[in-house]
């Protein structure tokens, strides 16, 4: 009995002793969370440049250096920038630590509207505008209006962009044409269209000396829409188009900005033309009575949408080259002696036309493997292109090659003054010109 009665002793500690330690034992905390840094406390990282955004990520590092009201502009050029996401915190941020909200709604309105977040942006406008610095501001009008007109509240558009241009300063050419392109459309769909193509050629006189592709294609899109397709509309696309080749003939091979440039340029006068073949199609199949001068055009019309198609797959397959020597670069930051990356970077700069830098990363690659029959191969077609051997295996004494061969766009004329703003129907821009 004695030993049954110490088995069952046993047994019962050896069940309960972990229920014991389980009482004793504390609650499992929450994953670790670094905490909230207080605004008073210096910043853990020092900023760059005291105010200004740091490469690293949004703002925070930098924000105790800043007051509310310079936490609101630098959220206003981040959008500018398309770094949304930053812009909404930093406008948060500015919004809350600002005593009296002024400037920090139009930033908070701006961001938000860039996320598409548009009817929480109409609210911080309207909340701004209703104080005395809001009423005189016209980025927020013009932001009012930019959004009223998405929302096809085209009256109250057109009051809002009444009031953005007469308080725009005549030095912002951008915000003129973004102004004049909304309420210009905004006209169109109220069917006061001589009232709309007065509107939209008054931006020409303002924008003369700037030659920015946006500008251009707001004015020609917008002014088509008034007036179909005329000498006027086929000027601005024509200007637009000359300001672009030109940015791609200056640039580096590599540079996306031009080419970006490029082919808003040529889908804008796509869509453009495509309209205006489609309008004199419908015109002609309704036996609707139509101006035989546009009939007369409708061949050249076709022919310019041909032309444009293949030039936009052109620039395409230079865009998507870009974005393939980007990633090439950044294989190549990891792992500078990888023979694949460096030999594909090479192919890359070849095909646009960079021989003097696929020269350079050939040899390279030739001093990594110098029995690499592929680089070598590829080093004689390229010096070829170049029209001999370059400085760095030429002997002494020799001249040195020619500059590298760029691809030929067509030798754009002069560039006569530049064009007009930004596109129409979209959050005016605020910041920059």
């Amino acid at each position: 009995m004695r030993r049954w009665i110490t088995i069952i002793l046993l047994l019962l500690t050896v069940v309960a002793e972990p229920l014991l330690f389980a009482q004793q034992t504390p609650s499992r905390r929450r994953p670790f969370r670094r905490p909230r840094r207080a605004a008073s406390q210096p910043a853990s990282r020092p900023a760059s440049q005291p105010g200004v955004p740091t490469a690293s990520g949004p703002v925070a590092a930098s924000r105790p250096l800043m007051s509310p009201e310079q936490e609101a502009e630098t959220a206003i050029s981040l959008v500018d920038e398309d770094r949304l996401n930053e812009a909404v915190m930093l406008a948060r941020s500015s919004l809350k630590r600002q005593e009296r909200p002024g400037v920090s709604l139009f930033a908070m309105a701006y961001a938000l509207d860039a996320v598409g977040r548009s009817y929480e942006a109409m609210e911080y406008a309207r909340r701004y505008v209703a104080l005395e610095v809001g009423k005189n501001d016209w980025r927020a009008h013009a932001l009012m209006g930019s959004i009223l007109l998405r929302s096809k509240n085209y009256l109250t558009a057109r009051r809002a962009l009444d009031e953005a241009e007469k308080l725009v300063p005549r030095d912002k050419p951008l915000g003129i044409t973004s102004i004049a392109s909304n309420k210009a459309e905004a006209l169109i769909a109220l069917n006061e269209r001589s009232e709309a193509e007065k509107t939209i050629r008054a931006v020409r006189a303002a924008i003369m000396g700037y030659p920015d592709v946006g500008l251009w294609l707001a004015y020609g899109r917008v002014l088509h829409s008034c007036t179909g397709w005329n000498a006027d509309v086929e000027e601005a696309f024509g200007f637009a188009a000359r300001v672009a080749a030109n940015s791609m003939q200056r640039a580096k091979p590599d540079d996306m900005a031009p080419v970006s440039d490029m082919i808003a340029c040529l889908r804008t006068s796509l869509e453009v033309l495509e309209a205006e073949v489609k309008s004199i199609r419908e015109a002609l199949k309704n036996g609707e009575t139509i101006d035989p001068i546009r009939v007369k055009a409708l061949p050249l019309l076709l022919s310019k949408m041909a032309i444009g198609s293949t030039r936009l797959i052109d620039v395409q397959r230079r865009a998507r080259l870009i974005d393939a020597l980007g990633f090439c670069r950044q294989a190549l930051e990891i792992d500078d002696a990888n023979l694949e990356a460096n030999l594909t970077l090479a192919q890359l700069q070849t095909q646009l036309s960079d021989m003097a830098s696929a020269e350079q990363t050939l040899l390279k690659v030739l001093k990594i493997d110098p029995g690499n029959k592929e680089a070598q191969q590829m080093i004689t077609i390229v010096r070829k292109a170049i029209g001999g051997k370059s400085a760095a295996s030429a002997p002494a004494g020799n001249s040195a090659p020619g500059a590298p061969a760029q691809s030929p766009p067509a030798s754009p004329p002069d560039t006569p003054a530049p064009p007009p703003g930004p596109a129409a129907a979209v959050a005016p821009v605020v910041g920059g010109k």
